[in-house]
């Protein structure tokens, strides 16, 4: 063998044991760095439930009462008891000027 056909053939496989680290170390090494990543914003994700959760379960305390089930009800849906009147206030109405009609008969049989 040549001294050049023996440097060619190191050179290609020294590429070639390149190209094998980089397919076991680098591409799994950034496969767990995103899953790594995916796993922080699920756990957010994970964490924003839980509060929300906390505030439903807050709330549904609150609404087991009577007196709140009655207010929810006389707020959102106007509801009354049996025996009460309900009243309803209504806001003036707006009054427009409309444009004067035209004398003269304009369109009008005479």
């Amino acid at each position: 063998m040549t001294p050049a056909r023996s440097n060619r053939l190191r050179v290609a496989l020294g590429i070639i044991a390149l190209v094998g680290l980089l397919f076991v170390f680098v591409f799994p090494t950034r496969t767990w760095l995103d899953q790594r990543r995916q796993t922080r914003e699920v756990e957010e994700q994970i964490e924003l439930f839980r509060a929300e959760n906390a505030k439903l379960q807050e709330e549904q305390a609150r609404l087991r009462s009577d007196a709140a089930v009655e207010r929810l009800a006389r707020e959102r849906f106007n509801l009354v008891k049996p025996g009460e009147e309900a009243y309803v206030i209504v806001p003036p109405p707006t009054t427009t000027t409309a444009p004067a009609a035209p004398e003269g008969g304009e369109g009008q049989d005479g």
